[in-house]
């Protein structure tokens, strides 16, 4: 398919790419499906690949540099993972890669959860899925009411936009909440012998803070690391990677129209996961 990037779509600084987009038999953007891998990604949009093609997707560079298989649930919840686990449609991984939004609490453990997923749906249940989400009928919506992007162009380089939601949506009075959470998550990844590494996500206004052209609030990531570093919760501060490639090159890591990494910056922080991997207990 062509896609735009989510803060331009429809305006004058939209920039059209082509996305091939695979997806496996339980709905999760993988090549293909696999039971046996050795790593399990868990997280949002950013795991996904938005904007990105297949090739690129963090799924398929760690394959690459890992030499292992990797497989990808996202967009998905801890929980999703523990019923998969539970329910031996997946085998225990070596490790669980659990990345987060900067701007998203990520979901606690449920206790005895009781829900169905249908695992390996039929064709009428696929086609029912379809029509049922209305996305012919939503496109032609917002075409009729010409729907663009709201990003903000930055202060410095007007042609990479920022996302006004993500100054609003600061969690900085659920740091301990947010924490708690995630060392739970390791807590469950050890009780049952799976090594357990956070990826928190930063938002691109965190990264290219000196560009952005509203208030907003730096350091929640700062704190959620130096917590869980207290916790003894293995993490990958993509942060300070990303900061720190920022200081010697000049090119862009996220999509200058969109919210989410660019090829460059998955390429740099699958190069900081394979680092730590090797490092983790």
């Amino acid at each position: 398919m062509h896609s735009m990037g989510d803060l331009c779509h429809h305006t004058a600084f939209a920039i059209v790419r082509r996305e091939r987009w695979i997806t496996d038999s339980l709905g999760f953007r993988n090549d293909y499906f696999t039971r046996k891998a050795k790593v399990v990604l868990i997280g949002d949009s950013f795991f996904a690949g938005a904007g990105l093609d297949q090739d690129s997707t963090i799924t398929n560079v760690l394959k690459r540099k890992l030499n292992t298989e990797v497989y990808c649930m996202a967009p998905a919840s801890f929980d999703d993972f523990i019923y998969l686990i539970s329910n031996r449609v997946i085998d225990k991984p070596d490790m669980v890669i659990f990345g987060i939004n900067e701007q998203k609490i990520p979901a606690p453990i449920v206790a005895n959860n009781q829900r169905t997923i249908q695992l390996h749906p039929d064709d009428f249940s696929v086609f029912r899925d379809k029509a049922t989400r209305l996305y012919g009928i939503n496109y032609l919506k917002a075409r009729l009411l010409k729907a663009q992007g709201k990003g903000v162009p930055g202060k410095i380089d007007n042609t990479m936009f920022f996302s006004t939601a993500h100054a609003r949506d600061t969690l900085h009075g659920k740091v301990n909440e947010v924490v708690d959470n995630i060392a739970s998550f390791d807590a469950y990844c050890r009780s049952i012998g799976v090594k357990f590494l956070l990826l928190p996500l930063p938002n691109k206004e965190s990264v290219y803070y000196e560009n952005v052209p509203f208030a907003y609030k730096q350091g929640y990531l700062e704190q959620v690391d130096s917590l869980l570093a207290v916790k003894k919760v293995p993490t990958v501060n993509a942060l300070d990677v990303f900061i720190a490639r920022k200081k010697v090159s000049t090119r862009y890591l996220y999509q200058k129209d969109d919210t989410h990494w660019n090829p460059e910056g998955v390429e740099l922080i699958a190069d900081a996961i394979c680092s730590k991997v090797r490092s983790v207990d």
